[in-house]
């Protein structure tokens, strides 16, 4: 049934999504054209109102992924769970801990698209940049270097990147939780659950400043260490987050 919950959710954003990502892969296509070589070429000044409008535009889009893909985290937990939809959810045979994970996880997958989205968009801009610099057989004695150089990075090394990795998702994780969590809070007022819910996440975010303040100090000169310590933390938070939330939506409901 989680599967099914995630389904749903993943459809709904993807539905604006993924016009929105392939709008920005095109634009940068468009952009590896127009300056593919630039960078031993003159930019010739009679196109700048064209380079401007296309960069504008190119930014724009971009900006509308990021600012899109914070309101989906917000509106899908917000309505689907806290508003007139949530009525119909709640009927479901489901728990509320599937109703809430399948939140998280859908949210998770939308920003992991966008982000990968993000990455192909900048490789290939930077296509037409790197053939202008360095031409095509220095690009590939350049990746054949890179190649040489992964090939020779320590265990311990690649245990760390993997560790950063997987600390990144949970603590991207945990701030979708905490925007949870401050949301539970705020449902719990009958007039101004906007504002509780914002004072929540604002007091959240102090209590947490606080902890990673003390965090700080018992860091080492050891990545792996560290690593260690900041997923652990972030876990430990995440956890939090979805037993408040949990304990919240099961015990203090408010749909009113």
């Amino acid at each position: 049934m989680l599967g099914k919950l995630i389904k749903y959710d993943l459809k709904s954003m993807l539905k604006t999504m993924v016009p929105m990502w392939l709008t920005v892969i095109a634009l940068s296509f468009i952009v590896m054209v127009k300056y593919w070589g630039s960078a031993s070429h003159t930019v010739n000044p009679d196109n700048s109102t064209f380079d401007l409008i296309l960069m504008l535009v190119l930014f724009s889009v971009a900006m509308a992924i990021v600012v899109l893909n914070i309101l989906f985290i917000i509106q899908r937990f917000w309505n689907g769970l806290l508003k007139e939809e949530g009525y119909l959810m709640f009927t479901l045979p489901v728990t509320t801990r599937s109703l809430i994970i399948s939140k998280a996880l859908s949210a998770l997958i939308i920003s992991l698209g966008s982000l990968l989205v993000a990455v192909i968009c900048v490789t290939i801009i930077s296509t037409a940049f790197i053939e202008g610099a360095i031409g095509w057989n220095e690009f590939g004695i350049l990746c054949a270097e890179l190649k040489r150089a992964m090939l020779q990075i320590n265990p311990s090394d690649v245990a760390g990147m993997i560790l950063q990795l997987a600390a990144g998702v949970v603590s991207f994780l945990a701030a979708i939780y905490q925007v949870y969590a401050s949301m539970a809070i705020g449902q719990l007022s009958n007039r101004n659950r906007f504002l509780l819910s914002f004072v929540a996440f604002v007091g959240i975010t102090v209590v947490l400043s606080i902890i990673a303040s003390f965090t700080d100090m018992i860091t080492v000169n050891n990545s792996l260490v560290n690593g260690v310590i900041v997923l652990i933390t972030d876990l430990v938070a995440l956890i939090v987050f979805h037993v408040v939330t949990e304990g919240l939506l099961t015990r203090k409901l408010n749909l009113e």
